[in-house]
């Protein structure tokens, strides 16, 4: 009884998140909201986090709460410390540090108990997380070096056959995520 109190808890919490989500990117749009769409975002995102890791009993309440204050302090002091002109590198790092994120869980994953059977959708959900991860953290990299200018111009770096080595890796990943 207590552990279908507990799903039920945490489904509304996930409807509550997405519609905190949804009235918050909504808000994004315009400057004079955009302030208040950021908070609302950031409270589904609280609530979405909260209810994912205590619905499963991943963690305990002790552990979110110091992740909360230990995040909070690293935040405020790197809100207080870049210049307003340094805005859009800090942006590309924080973006690369979800996509690091994402990779590491994904990875993390990979390695579950000896004799657990993978289902097809968590695989599938694993190189996904890997994939998407990775190439997040890359570009957004790459775009912290072209914005504070340690990475030039690649204008003449281009291959012949983009298009044909495209295709080939695309192919070579999806070979890979089969044999996964």
């Amino acid at each position: 009884m207590e552990n279908i109190n507990l799903n039920l808890i945490a489904n509304l919490s996930y409807i509550v998140a997405a519609a905190l989500f949804i009235f918050g990117l909504k808000m994004l749009g315009s400057p004079a909201t955009a302030r208040k769409g950021n908070m609302l975002s950031s409270i589904g995102m609280l609530i979405a986090v909260v209810a994912g890791l205590t619905a499963e009993g991943i963690v305990d309440f002790k552990y979110i709460a110091a992740g909360m204050i230990i995040g909070t302090i690293i935040g405020a002091a790197a809100a207080r410390m870049i210049a307003m002109t340094s805005m859009p590198e800090m942006v590309a790092l924080f973006n690369g540090s979800g996509g690091i994120a994402s990779l590491l869980v994904g990875w993390g994953t990979l390695y579950a108990p000896a004799g657990e059977v993978v289902s097809t959708f968590t695989a599938v959900t694993i190189i996904l997380a890997i994939l998407i991860g990775g190439m997040t953290f890359t570009g957004s990299m790459i775009a912290y070096g072209k914005l504070s200018e340690t990475i030039g111009s690649w204008r003449g770096c281009l291959l012949w056959a983009n298009v044909l080595f495209n295709s080939l890796l695309l192919i070579a990943l999806i070979g890979s995520g089969v044999m996964f």
